[in-house]
């Protein structure tokens, strides 16, 4: 099936269109992977005023595709997000949006960023989602206020458990506040056989409600964060999924532990701006 999929898509030569593609044959040929039909967190509340402060918006050409997550990596500030949500090649057209709780109307505690590289994870499967991760560098740092301030990244393959917080948007035009909710992380074994035709890897976080469903992260909500309850640092970032809260199947996200010495090998090569022109208000 993969290779009927990547014989059809193989005639668009840009990244952005095939990524497009391929999404949309999967969700033709019901093999749906957050592409998803139903809109924002599902299920979830409105964020609260300073709640989800590490949150962006990633915007292309002015509207908004994904979610991603301000973080810091020694004195380097990133956003991290899924790789499928964005494309190297077309860097010029993003924009990064922090501090925006509700889209519908401005608050004033907006701050918007030019993206001037991406690096999306040389081993990233747009068939599998496997490695469906990607580290964006702004034109200049965001200000730390009491509406935008990042979120800690885990330590290298720390394990995860207990409940996550998940927040976004989720497709435009259809909801404008940053809405977030709890959910419980799905052990691999349980996510592996909720998802029985499909590879988990280990560097995949599965959470939900099994057997309720109910809650969940949905079209638009992909590359957002994922933090732990305990813990309050970025375990993951929004992948994919079968469908929006359904019982029978977690979302699947990919889990950040397992991706820091990644990170760190592209962020150290990274000549950008540090973080000592932050203002901390």
């Amino acid at each position: 099936m993969d290779i009927i999929i990547q014989m059809l898509v193989l005639v668009l030569g840009h990244t952005a269109f095939l990524k497009i593609a391929i999404m949309f044959i999967k969700n033709w040929l019901g093999l749906e992977i957050h592409a998803k039909k139903e809109s924002k967190i599902i299920g979830g509340e409105d964020a609260e005023e300073t709640e989800i402060t590490y949150q962006v918006s990633i915007r292309l050409s002015g509207n908004h595709m994904c979610g991603g997550a301000i973080a810091l990596f020694g004195v380097t500030e990133v956003v991290i997000t899924a790789a499928h949500c964005v494309d190297s090649g077309i860097t010029h057209k993003y924009t990064i949006i922090a501090g925006d709780l509700r889209r519908s109307n401005t608050s004033g505690h907006e701050q918007c960023r030019s993206v001037v590289r991406i690096i999306s994870h040389e081993s990233y499967s747009g068939m599998t989602f496997a490695n469906d991760i990607a580290i964006i560098f702004t034109d200049k740092p965001f200000n730390w206020t009491e509406h935008v301030r990042p979120i800690e990244l885990p330590y290298p393959y720390q394990q995860t458990s207990g409940d996550v917080i998940i927040s976004g948007w989720g497709t435009p035009k259809r909801w404008l506040s940053l809405g977030c909710s709890a959910v419980p992380i799905v052990d691999d074994e349980t996510c592996m056989e909720a998802y029985a035709s499909v590879v988990i890897l280990e560097s995949m976080l599965c959470a939900g409600f099994l057997g309720e469903g109910g809650k969940d992260t949905c079209q638009g909500d992909a590359g957002g964060p994922v933090v732990s309850v305990d813990g309050r640092y970025l375990a993951a970032v929004v992948s994919w999924g079968k469908g929006c809260a359904d019982p029978f199947f977690p979302g699947v996200n990919t889990e950040l532990s397992y991706y820091i010495d990644w990170i760190a090998s592209h962020v150290g090569n990274h000549t950008g701006n540090p973080i000592g022109v932050h203002t901390r208000t």
